[in-house]
């Protein structure tokens, strides 16, 4: 199995991104799924476009958001 690339895109002060990347870690031990897991700090609206951010923390699966309802939204976003 190949390693599953997962982004947690979060805002200086995200209170849940602590605990969201916590979570992400031990669902992929206990489910024995190898996955790189990328912290990313947004800092500005252009990077909030770039990355596909919809709120904070968001998560992302090998580029995908993980909640479908948002995928085809484009209000992306800092706050």
């Amino acid at each position: 199995m190949s390693n599953i690339t997962i982004k947690i895109l979060r805002l200086e002060n995200c209170r849940g991104a602590t605990l969201t990347t916590k979570l992400v870690r031990r669902l992929a031990s206990e489910l024995g799924i190898p996955i790189v897991l990328h912290e990313v700090l947004v800092t500005s609206l252009d990077q909030a476009r770039e990355l596909r951010v919809f709120g904070s923390p968001t998560v992302q699966i090998n580029g995908r958001d993980i909640d479908p309802a948002v995928r085809a939204l484009q209000n992306f976003g800092l706050g």
